[in-house]
Order: structure tokens, then C-alpha cells, then sequence
């Protein structure tokens, strides 16, 4: 609970530090939650897209989001609206990463979640958008937990709502293969039941769609020939890449976490990764490459990046069969309070 209270606070004080909403997309999003409110989901003719692709064959493939966002519209103003959705829905992400690591039994979970808060601005900045990134970031969570735990009818679920809910889910495939390969690398007996699950998710939450077959034919659009881009079409800044030095400027707690680990495992004769730290280099790997492309990966590189460094310590501290280490709650407290101190200075 001290986490999550500390999470919410520090997330609702960048939030609503000024009354502007981080990004512009999100004025569509929460309005079109309040449509839903009002009327329900659109589907067919969406007249407020004109000269789009969307204007007579609507789909929505934020579905989920705009459905959480509708009951905030119902009760506050819809700048208002935007802002406690978004707020909220990044604390639940952020403390999703917090549960995940608890779930993986990883030493020190309290730490990396802190870390997480002030690992990166521009991973700040996009978790206060009232958009789809911080549900995106809730349900990778959600995917590694199940996966690591061996409940493929859990991982099913997660993966069909992730279909429902983001476009994104089609990152699930490279991932899991990953995984997959990741605990073939360190010679982890072969299990092909998480791998069937989150094909299945897939596959049946395309087909079981509100909008099928028209979902289909969107996916075609927005991963074929937005995201590849080969025609070289105009697309907005968030499809730009970072500088490098951007990146290392903006994120270097990130970094730093990253490169201890790895320094300290290559140098260490005793300690062997374990298949889910190697997974999730692979992992971490993957959206860094992304990252270096467009910039709109930054909302999921340094959690993958901090959760391979978590692995990768937990690895190095913990021998056999103990219970993992955990930050005293003074110790949380007082890296909190460091933490309102950096807050308020930035502010200032």
C-alpha cells in the first residue's frame, strides 16, 4: 500500500501541476469516451473523421481504453476527465511493474519501483497522456506475470483483452518468441503452452471482435503501411527517433541500471543469468531497437530496461532457495522524500 500511495502521489502532482493535458490526441480520446458514455460504442459511419479512412468504416482499436475513460466523463468536466483517467491509469501502471516484480519474487522490488519514477522524463511525460501507453504498460505486466507463472489460461485471458484493448498486442508475437528462445538458450525444459496461448489470444480476440472482419483490414493499414512506412507517408512526431543523446541525457538512471548489471554478471564466475533475466534482455533488446526508429517506444523501453536490471541483481544477491531481500519501509520513505525533492527542484 506504501507504494501505491506513493506511486498515485507522485503521478497525480505531475498530472495536475498545470491544467493543460500532456499530448493532443488525448482531447479525441476522452471525447469519444464521453460518446460512449452517452450513446455506446460507434460502429459503421463516424462522421467526425472526415477524409479519413475511418470516416464510413470506424474502428476502434482502443476499445477497452475509451470504454475505462467513459465513467470519468460521466462525473467531471472533460478536461477533468482526461487528466484523473490519465492520472490513474498511469499509477496503475507503474504499480503494476511494482506487482509484477513482487510476482517474480525479485530482491529489492520496492527500489526498482521507485527507480522507475524518476528513470526517465520522457517515460513520465508519456504515462501522462490519456491514452493508450499506460494501459499498454498494465497489460505487458500482466502478459510477464502470467508467463512466468505457467497459467497459459491467465496468459489467454491477458492476450485477448491486450486484442481488445491496443494495436500494440501484435508486439506479443516477437515477445513471446523471445521468451520462448530465451529459456531454450539456458536449457530450461521446453514448455510450448505459453507460446500456444498467446497465439490463440491473438487469434481468437481478432475473430471474436466487435469490429471483424473491418479489424482486420485496420491492422493491415496501421502495422503495414503506417508503422513500416515504406511509401515514406507523413507521420506525426511521436514515429521521429530520439537523438542518442537525447536519450542518454533523458535517461540515464536507465542506463546506468542497465550497465551495472551487465558489468557485474559478465565479471561474476559464480552467478549464471537465469532464463528470465536472459528473456528479458532479449526483451529490453527489442524496444531499444524500436526506440532508436521512433520515439513513441520510449513508454516501454526503460520498463523493460529496469525489469531486466531487476532480474539480473536478483540473480547476483540471492543464493538457492532464499526469499528475497526488501527495502525497510523507512528506507521507502526516505528514497520518497529524495524523490519530492527532485520533483519540487525540476518544478521550480
Amino acid at each position: 500500500l506504501l507504494i501505491l500511495f506513493i506511486t498515485a502521489w507522485f503521478i497525480f502532482a505531475i498530472q495536475f501541476s498545470t491544467d493543460r493535458l500532456a499530448g493532443t490526441d488525448g482531447f479525441f480520446h476522452i471525447k469519444l469516451a464521453s460518446l460512449y458514455w452517452q450513446q455506446g460504442p460507434f460502429r459503421g459511419d463516424f462522421p467526425w473523421m472526415r477524409h479519413t479512412i475511418l470516416e464510413n468504416n470506424f474502428i476502434d482499436h482502443h476499445l477497452v481504453l475509451h470504454l475505462l475513460q467513459a465513467p470519468f466523463t460521466a462525473v467531471l468536466p472533460l478536461n477533468q476527465a482526461a487528466k484523473g483517467s490519465a492520472a490513474f491509469f498511469g499509477t496503475l501502471a507503474i504499480f503494476s511493474f511494482y506487482l509484477l516484480l513482487r510476482k517474480l519474487k525479485v530482491a529489492y522490488a520496492e527500489g526498482w519501483s521507485l527507480l522507475l519514477l524518476c528513470c526517465s522524463f520522457p517515460f513520465l511525460y508519456r504515462m501522462n497522456m490519456p491514452r493508450a501507453q499506460a494501459l499498454g504498460v498494465l497489460l505487458f505486466c500482466a502478459f510477464l506475470a502470467a508467463w512466468y507463472s505457467k497459467r497459459p489460461r491467465v496468459l489467454f485471458a491477458v492476450v485477448l483483452v491486450f486484442t481488445w484493448a491496443y494495436q500494440l498486442c501484435m508486439l506479443l508475437i516477437p515477445l513471446a518468441l523471445l521468451l520462448y528462445v530465451a529459456a531454450k538458450f539456458v536449457d530450461e525444459k521446453s514448455d510450448t503452452k505459453p507460446l500456444k496461448a498467446t497465439f490463440a489470444g491473438l487469434g481468437l480476440g481478432h475473430i471474436i471482435n466487435f469490429y471483424f472482419p473491418l479489424n482486420l483490414y485496420f491492422m493491415y493499414l496501421h502495422v503495414g503501411i503506417v508503422a513500416l512506412n515504406k511509401a515514406k507517408l507523413r507521420t506525426g512526431s511521436e514515429w521521429k527517433p530520439y537523438s542518442s543523446w537525447f536519450i542518454a541525457e533523458s535517461s540515464w538512471p536507465t542506463s546506468v541500471a542497465i550497465f551495472m548489471v551487465i558489468a557485474f554478471l559478465f565479471v561474476s564466475k559464480e552467478v549464471r543469468p537465469s532464463a528470465r533475466t536472459v528473456g528479458l534482455f532479449f526483451l529490453m533488446s527489442f524496444f531499444f531497437f524500436l526506440l532508436v526508429k521512433n520515439r513513441r517506444w520510449m513508454e516501454y523501453w526503460p520498463v523493460f530496461s529496469l525489469l531486466f536490471a531487476a532480474s539480473g541483481c536478483d540473480d547476483l544477491v540471492r543464493r538457492g532457495g532464499q526469499a528475497p531481500p526488501r527495502l525497510p519501509w523507512w528506507m521507502v520513505v526516505l528514497l520518497s522524500l529524495c524523490l519530492l525533492g527532485l520533483f519540487y527542484k525540476h518544478g521550480a
